[in-house]
C-alpha cells in the first residue's frame, strides 16, 4: 500500500457533507499524520535499512530527522512532532474543539510531503545508534 493513500483518504473525508463533520475531520488529522510518517519511515528503511520496534518506531523516526544537523532533515522532524500532537488531541482529546485543525494538519503534512521529497536521507541520524 502507498502511504500517501492515507491523505487522498482524508481529503475524501473532508470535502464530505452530511453526518459526523467533527468525526471525519479528527479521523482526517489521524490519516494526515499516518500518511507522512509511514513514508517517512518506509524510505528510512528503503534507503538506510532501519527498522524500529512498532512501540518505538513513531518516536524513534522523528529522532532519525531530529538527531540530524541539517536543516531539512531537523524541519520534518519538527514538523512530525507538531502533526503527531494534533493527531494525539484529535484522537484523545474529545473536548477540545479546534476548527482549525484541520487545515493546520493539511498544510504540515504538505510541508512534510515536500520536505521528504528533497531530504538526504543518508544524513539522518539513527536514534539507536546503528549505523
Amino acid at each position: 500500500m502507498n502511504p500517501k493513500e492515507f491523505s487522498q483518504v482524508a481529503d475524501v473525508m473532508r470535502a464530505l457533507s452530511g453526518p459526523f463533520p467533527e468525526g471525519r475531520e479528527r479521523s482526517a488529522i489521524s490519516r494526515y499524520y499516518y500518511a507522512v510518517f509511514l513514508e517517512a519511515r518506509e524510505r528510512l528503511f528503503a534507503e538506510r535499512g532501519w527498522k524500529f520496534k512498532p512501540h518505538e518506531a513513531h518516536e524513534n523516526v522523528k529522532r532519525c530527522f531530529s538527531f540530524s544537523n541539517e536543516r531539512e532533515l531537523l524541519l520534518i522532524g519538527s514538523l512530525l512532532g507538531d502533526l503527531k500532537k494534533l493527531r494525539v488531541e484529535a484522537d484523545y482529546d474529545l473536548a477540545k474543539r479546534d476548527p482549525q485543525a484541520g487545515n493546520e494538519a493539511k498544510r504540515i503534512q504538505d510541508d512534510i510531503e515536500e520536505a521528504l521529497a528533497k531530504a538526504d536521507f543518508s544524513k539522518c541520524v539513527n536514534p539507536l545508534g546503528k549505523p
